[in-house]
């Protein structure tokens, strides 16, 4: 079992397909961290003891050593929710961006997950509002998992609220899905303009019973896309297409798939495999 989804059962309490192995999962801080000093750097932090964090450091522990499994020690202390040893680790030199595990970083996780006061903390020490794991970023996942405060704090630390993903999903689209359609209006009001007209088809798509406050919201959502210009009623969609890759980006996701080192099932190969269908879909 991967890694990110152990931690997505742990930290979301998920539904996700084998939660129920996470028992047996290696989340020891032994079978992470085979060196020994960065597991004594770790076991500092989770148990808070700040000065010998700072001593392991001094003595040249790197605080970003990678575990054999890809999670660093900054995320396995912030999975004992040490908020202390998390800090400490942060102003000692913890990069809160470190990928592991196909992408995934801290702030990812956080920002799905249930104490906006570690998202809070990730974010104030340099952490990126706009990162991007399993097609969505930050603020989407926020919104997927219905984490209205560390939706706030993304926005207040500069995440980008029109951030789409490759078939033009958004925050927005998905709390439409939803049928958080109070939201939909927060973020029209924030300043969401992107792909209106997909925004009003994705609002229409569950019915929603009349005198019901949840069906005055989407109304009040759908007047207001009404006011900046989308026509109604609406004409038939459109086909998805996605935007085309960076000629330079595709070059090197097909370097690393030449050389075997492009995971099946990484969003980097999702994203070549999209590339070359809208490659036949084109006649190219």
């Amino acid at each position: 079992m991967k890694v990110a989804a152990i931690i997505g059962c742990i930290l979301l309490v998920s539904s996700m397909m084998g939660c129920n192995q996470v028992n047996s999962a290696p989340m020891s801080i032994e079978d992470n961290f085979t060196n020994p000093r960065v597991a004594a750097l770790v076991r500092a932090a989770v148990n808070g003891n700040i000065s010998e964090v700072k001593n392991y450091i001094a003595e040249g522990v790197s605080v970003n050593s990678p575990g054999s499994h890809g999670v660093t020690p900054l995320m396995f202390v912030l999975m004992s929710r040490n908020k202390q040893g998390a800090r400490a680790l942060l102003e000692l030199g913890a990069d809160p961006n470190q990928p592991f595990d196909d992408g995934y970083t801290a702030v990812w996780f956080w920002s799905g997950a249930d104490d906006p006061e570690i998202l809070e903390l990730l974010l104030t020490h340099g952490g990126n509002p706009n990162v991007w794991a399993e097609d969505k970023n930050a603020l989407m996942f926020a919104v997927r998992q219905s984490r209205w405060e560390n939706f706030d704090l993304l926005l207040k630390h500069g995440a980008d609220i029109n951030g789409a993903s490759y078939v033009h999903s958004t925050a927005a689209i998905y709390a439409a899905h939803m049928d958080a359609f109070d939201k939909v209006v927060m973020m029209l009001e924030r300043g969401y303009n992107y792909r209106l007209i997909d925004l009003a088809r994705s609002l229409s798509l569950t019915p929603v019973a009349p005198d019901t406050e949840n069906y005055r919201w989407r109304e009040k959502a759908l007047r207001m896309l009404e006011a900046r210009g989308v026509p109604f009623p609406l004409p038939p969609p459109a086909a998805i297409i996605p935007e085309p890759m960076d000629p330079k980006f595709r070059a090197e996701l097909e370097a690393l798939e030449k050389s075997g080192s492009l995971q099946p099932g990484s969003r980097g190969q999702k994203l070549l495999d999209q590339e070359r269908e809208r490659d036949k879909q084109q006649g190219r």
